[in-house]
């Protein structure tokens, strides 16, 4: 069991956020490849470990965040949600390309309120919610890369809520569930059992 008293507790985030960051660079890289080399037949089985393993990190950060931020100094109620910029479109304009080599239906149907029995479906974009995730790991590349040189627990609690976990929390992870899904589908439409 990690020592929370914000020496071990520290330990683990770091670990945690180090973590974070190797799963984001593999799904850049992953969607860089697929984009300038075109995808393989395997991309959405690649695709989905990838997020899984993503998403899995981003929850162990935030985890190791809450524990360790009880110690800490004043942690931040609230992070702004990062802006769309270049970086969203550029990805967006990759995954475009990917999906329509690949000849996947990106358009599909979600209900945004699962829990509301009057709630409608809605037509979404796979590529909107892609885009969204590597954009948020392009946007927390920076801080992740930072806390090596980290030291002093009030730089590190700021740091790690408002440049990696509250922009995951406010925008990254809800598109990578929603990604999750649709790559899901995609697979079950293929798979021949």
């Amino acid at each position: 069991m990690d020592d929370l008293d914000g020496g071990g507790g520290q330990d683990r985030l770091l670990r945690d956020l180090a973590a974070l960051d190797r799963a984001g660079t593999g799904l850049l890289a992953l969607v860089a490849r697929a984009a300038e080399e075109g995808p393989d037949r395997a991309w959405p089985w690649q695709a989905q470990a990838a997020l899984a393993r993503l998403l899995w990190h981003v929850y162990r950060a935030e985890e190791a965040f809450a524990a360790w931020a009880v110690f800490a100094l004043d942690a931040p109620a609230e992070a702004p949600a990062p802006a769309v910029d270049d970086r969203f479109v550029l990805w967006r304009e990759r995954i475009d390309r990917i999906t329509a080599a690949a000849g996947l239906a990106t358009v599909h149907r979600r209900c945004p309120h699962p829990l509301d029995p009057e709630d409608e479906a809605v037509s979404v974009d796979a590529v909107t919610d892609l885009a969204l995730v590597c954009a948020a790991v392009e946007a927390s590349t920076p801080a992740l890369r930072r806390f090596e040189r980290l030291r002093l627990p009030f730089d590190l609690d700021h740091l790690a809520f408002l440049a990696v976990v509250g922009p995951w929390r406010a925008r990254g992870a809800a598109a990578a569930t929603a990604a999750l899904a649709w790559l899901q589908a995609v697979r079950s439409e293929e798979d021949p059992w």
